[in-house]
């Protein structure tokens, strides 16, 4: 299975169990919403490349592909 079916399984899952998830549609992923120190700084560390360009959203994605690459590496 590829990293991108592996994916939309596991968005799918998460959302049929756990109404508290949020979705892309989510309201602080709309717009160009600045992200926050803590937030680059943590990308940073995580080797995410340029953190400090991406915005709120974007940047949360990225965390979470690099979170996910390690556990999945």
């Amino acid at each position: 299975m590829g990293l991108h079916a592996a994916r939309e399984i596991a968005e799918s899952w998460a959302i049929a169990f756990d109404s508290g998830v949020t979705t892309r549609a989510s309201g602080w992923r709309r717009g160009s919403k600045v992200a926050s120190d803590a937030q680059v700084s943590y990308a940073a560390r995580l080797g995410v490349p340029a953190p400090e360009t991406m915005n709120k959203a974007r940047l949360s994605d990225e965390i979470s592909i690099a979170l996910a690459t390690r556990v999945l590496g």
